[in-house]
Protein backbone atom coordinates (compact mmCIF):
# COMPACT_ATOMS: atom_id res chain seq x y z
CA UNK A 1 0.00 0.00 0.00
CA UNK A 2 1.62 3.60 -1.23
CA UNK A 3 1.79 5.74 1.76
CA UNK A 4 0.92 8.75 -0.45
CA UNK A 5 -2.96 9.93 -0.07
CA UNK A 6 -5.14 12.64 -0.37
CA UNK A 7 -4.71 13.58 3.37
CA UNK A 8 -1.18 14.25 2.77
CA UNK A 9 0.70 16.65 0.56
CA UNK A 10 1.07 20.39 0.52
CA UNK A 11 -2.80 21.02 -0.32
CA UNK A 12 -3.28 18.50 2.53
CA UNK A 13 -6.74 18.82 4.04
CA UNK A 14 -7.41 22.93 2.34
CA UNK A 15 -10.59 22.82 0.59
CA UNK A 16 -10.88 24.91 -2.65
CA UNK A 17 -11.44 28.25 -2.02
CA UNK A 18 -15.00 29.16 -2.38
CA UNK A 19 -15.29 32.48 -4.97
CA UNK A 20 -17.63 35.08 -3.38
CA UNK A 21 -19.87 37.16 -5.44
CA UNK A 22 -17.43 39.82 -6.06
CA UNK A 23 -15.03 37.47 -7.74
CA UNK A 24 -17.55 36.62 -9.56
CA UNK A 25 -18.66 39.97 -11.06
CA UNK A 26 -14.74 40.43 -11.94
CA UNK A 27 -14.25 37.07 -13.93
CA UNK A 28 -17.59 37.99 -15.60
CA UNK A 29 -16.08 41.46 -16.99
CA UNK A 30 -13.18 39.86 -17.41
CA UNK A 31 -14.45 37.13 -19.94
CA UNK A 32 -17.09 39.58 -21.65
CA UNK A 33 -14.28 42.12 -22.03
CA UNK A 34 -16.62 44.88 -20.48
CA UNK A 35 -13.83 47.48 -19.35
CA UNK A 36 -12.61 47.54 -22.87
CA UNK A 37 -16.31 46.98 -24.51
CA UNK A 38 -17.03 50.62 -22.54
CA UNK A 39 -13.71 52.13 -23.43
CA UNK A 40 -14.23 51.88 -26.89
CA UNK A 41 -17.97 52.89 -26.95
CA UNK A 42 -17.48 55.89 -24.82
CA UNK A 43 -13.86 57.54 -26.87
CA UNK A 44 -16.12 56.57 -29.95
CA UNK A 45 -18.74 58.86 -29.23
CA UNK A 46 -16.80 61.38 -26.99
CA UNK A 47 -14.60 62.18 -29.81
CA UNK A 48 -17.24 62.76 -32.67
CA UNK A 49 -19.32 64.72 -29.52
CA UNK A 50 -23.10 64.26 -30.72
CA UNK A 51 -26.13 65.60 -29.28
CA UNK A 52 -27.84 62.77 -28.83
CA UNK A 53 -25.42 61.23 -26.11
CA UNK A 54 -26.81 57.95 -24.99
CA UNK A 55 -28.46 57.17 -28.57
CA UNK A 56 -24.97 56.95 -29.82
CA UNK A 57 -23.52 55.38 -26.85
CA UNK A 58 -26.68 52.46 -27.48
CA UNK A 59 -25.72 52.48 -31.11
CA UNK A 60 -22.20 51.76 -30.41
CA UNK A 61 -22.60 49.24 -27.70
CA UNK A 62 -25.08 47.51 -30.36
CA UNK A 63 -22.70 47.25 -33.18
CA UNK A 64 -21.23 43.28 -33.53
CA UNK A 65 -17.88 43.97 -34.58
CA UNK A 66 -17.37 46.68 -31.30
CA UNK A 67 -14.39 44.72 -30.35
CA UNK A 68 -12.29 44.86 -33.76
CA UNK A 69 -12.67 48.88 -34.15
CA UNK A 70 -9.28 49.85 -34.57
CA UNK A 71 -7.58 51.96 -32.43
CA UNK A 72 -7.28 56.02 -34.06
CA UNK A 73 -3.85 56.31 -35.22
CA UNK A 74 -3.86 60.36 -34.76
CA UNK A 75 -3.24 61.11 -31.15
CA UNK A 76 -5.38 63.32 -29.23
CA UNK A 77 -4.49 66.61 -28.58
CA UNK A 78 -4.67 67.73 -24.87
CA UNK A 79 -7.38 70.14 -26.39
CA UNK A 80 -9.25 67.24 -27.71
CA UNK A 81 -8.66 65.53 -24.40
CA UNK A 82 -10.10 68.39 -22.70
CA UNK A 83 -12.90 68.90 -24.85
CA UNK A 84 -14.28 64.84 -24.55
CA UNK A 85 -13.92 65.22 -20.43
CA UNK A 86 -16.19 68.31 -20.59
CA UNK A 87 -18.39 66.79 -23.20
CA UNK A 88 -18.68 63.41 -20.76
CA UNK A 89 -19.30 65.37 -17.54
CA UNK A 90 -21.77 67.27 -19.37
CA UNK A 91 -23.60 64.12 -20.25
CA UNK A 92 -23.27 63.22 -16.94
CA UNK A 93 -21.29 59.85 -18.70
CA UNK A 94 -19.87 58.75 -15.15
CA UNK A 95 -22.84 58.49 -13.23
CA UNK A 96 -24.93 56.83 -16.33
CA UNK A 97 -22.00 54.32 -16.66
CA UNK A 98 -21.49 53.71 -12.98
CA UNK A 99 -25.80 52.74 -12.85
CA UNK A 100 -25.98 50.30 -15.98
CA UNK A 101 -22.49 48.75 -14.41
CA UNK A 102 -24.06 48.31 -11.28
CA UNK A 103 -27.04 46.72 -12.84
CA UNK A 104 -24.96 44.40 -15.17
CA UNK A 105 -23.25 43.22 -12.18
CA UNK A 106 -26.23 41.81 -10.98
CA UNK A 107 -27.90 40.11 -13.85
CA UNK A 108 -24.50 39.02 -16.29
CA UNK A 109 -26.30 38.10 -18.88
CA UNK A 110 -24.42 36.36 -21.66
CA UNK A 111 -23.95 39.37 -23.95
CA UNK A 112 -22.90 41.66 -21.96
CA UNK A 113 -22.66 44.51 -24.55
CA UNK A 114 -26.44 44.52 -25.81
CA UNK A 115 -27.40 44.45 -22.51
CA UNK A 116 -25.42 47.12 -21.95
CA UNK A 117 -26.81 49.23 -24.60
CA UNK A 118 -30.79 48.00 -23.53
CA UNK A 119 -29.76 49.12 -19.97
CA UNK A 120 -28.45 52.80 -21.33
CA UNK A 121 -31.26 52.96 -23.47
CA UNK A 122 -33.41 52.52 -20.24
CA UNK A 123 -32.12 54.73 -17.54
CA UNK A 124 -34.03 57.74 -16.79
CA UNK A 125 -32.76 60.74 -18.04
CA UNK A 126 -29.99 62.94 -16.72
CA UNK A 127 -30.53 65.38 -13.79
CA UNK A 128 -30.12 68.96 -15.28
CA UNK A 129 -26.69 70.01 -14.50
CA UNK A 130 -26.71 73.43 -12.43
CA UNK A 131 -23.41 75.23 -13.55
CA UNK A 132 -21.90 77.00 -10.03
CA UNK A 133 -20.53 80.37 -11.18
CA UNK A 134 -17.89 81.94 -9.74
CA UNK A 135 -17.67 84.16 -7.02
CA UNK A 136 -16.96 87.74 -8.75
CA UNK A 137 -14.66 89.61 -7.66
CA UNK A 138 -15.14 92.89 -6.11
CA UNK A 139 -13.80 95.72 -7.84
CA UNK A 140 -11.17 96.83 -6.03
CA UNK A 141 -11.04 100.13 -4.00
CA UNK A 142 -9.46 103.57 -5.47
CA UNK A 143 -6.82 104.44 -3.66
CA UNK A 144 -6.98 107.45 -2.01
CA UNK A 145 -4.64 110.42 -1.99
Amino acid sequence: MSAWSASNGPKAGKQPKATSKEDDVENYFKINEVKRIVNIAVNTVAASRPADFRGSLCTELRKPDLLSTPKPRDAATKADAEKAKEYLSQHQAEDLLTEVLSKLAVSMPANASAELADLVAAAPPPKPVVKKEAPKKEAKEEKKE
